[in-house]
């Protein structure tokens, strides 16, 4: 089968053998797999997956179950799912653990559905499971037009809170206008000046996708029983947080990465989101085939995507078969 792995600092489509499901697990004829930044960093050598994991790119899938292991219920047999993966969606063929895949949306075409578990996951986990949001909060998203950005502001929005977000130019914000978020332009303005010009006394929720003097900056602006969800280190790892603020004021700073989660844990997140994948909106997506996924990856290093670019597996494989 084919499959892409990171080499030299990019990525290369592979031959690799078809892999056989073992116990508990079930095997996807893929059909579609979302780029994520964690694959470029990947590809930079920045980000290595855990020991035991593939080093096939693609922390998300859907397709067609086509065999399944010893321990696995034969209905899962021909179904079609979406998979949250620890590495290997971006191939023909993945295999995972059971308890990592559901039911793919009936909504989406199934190609598509691939792009969406790991932002819709990591959105719902961080600003649901552990970020508590209500209605009537303030909350603010780094990274607005971006695919978890996308995936928070519906959810959020959905749960009755007021959202800003930021985004880099008048494309951009026009699109997280589009989803229903006050867009902050920060190449207009720096973020907080705007931030500060919306909300004086301060948010209550942050999805921080930039981590480093941010984080620091959100903590600042936090109301009491505030909380800041870090999912990114764009600006650094290192950020300078009063201590005191925190205490005084019952301010709650977390991180929470899915890829290192056990098996289980992670098959609990995705079906945590999957109301929230159900209500799914339309967004921005553009597909490119396998074969061109270093194309996608230097696109995200640019900053030029807008919503979720993602991988038609099908198309390569329809060309692949008649060649």
């Amino acid at each position: 089968m084919r499959a892409v792995i990171a080499e030299g600092g990019r990525s290369r489509l592979v031959e690799r053998p078809t892999p056989s499901p073992g116990p508990g697990q079930v095997r996807i004829r893929v059909a579609g797999a979302g780029l994520n930044r964690a694959d470029l960093l990947q590809c930079l050598g920045r980000y290595a997956p855990p020991a035991g994991v593939t080093d096939v790119l693609g922390l998300e899938a859907s397709g067609v179950v086509d065999a399944i292991g010893e321990g696995v219920a034969s209905v899962w047999l021909g179904r079609s799912v979406i998979a949250l993966l620890r590495g290997g969606g971006m191939a023909d063929w993945v295999v995972c653990d059971v308890r990592e895949v559901a039911p793919a949306p009936s909504h989406l075409a199934l190609a598509e559905a691939g792009a969406w578990p790991e932002a819709w996951v990591t959105a719902h986990l961080h600003l649901v499971t552990l970020g508590r949001v209500a209605a009537g909060e303030r909350a603010l998203v780094f990274g607005g037009a971006g695919g978890v950005g996308s995936a928070a502001i519906h959810i959020l929005l959905r749960r009755g809170a007021s959202v800003v977000a930021t985004a880099a130019g008048p494309e951009r914000c026009a699109y997280v206008s589009q989803l229903g978020a006050q867009p902050i332009d920060r190449l207009a303005r720096y973020w907080t000046e705007s931030l500060d010009a919306l909300w004086p006394d301060g948010l209550d929720l942050a999805l921080d996708t930039v981590g480093g003097e941010a984080t620091g900056a959100l903590v600042d602006r936090l109301r009491p029983d505030g909380r800041v969800a870090v999912v990114g280190l764009l600006g650094g790892a290192r950020a300078t947080v009063d201590g005191a603020r925190i205490i005084h004021r019952r301010l709650t700073l977390f991180g929470h990465g899915l890829r290192g989660l056990t098996e289980a844990a992670r098959g609990t997140a995705l079906a945590a989101a999957m109301a929230d994948i159900a209500s799914l909106a339309t967004f921005a997506t553009r597909s490119l085939p396998l074969e061109s996924v270093q194309d996608g990856l230097d696109q995200m290093r640019a900053g030029t995507i807008v919503g979720k670019l993602w991988l038609d597996v099908t198309t390569s494989q329809r060309h692949q078969t008649s060649a």
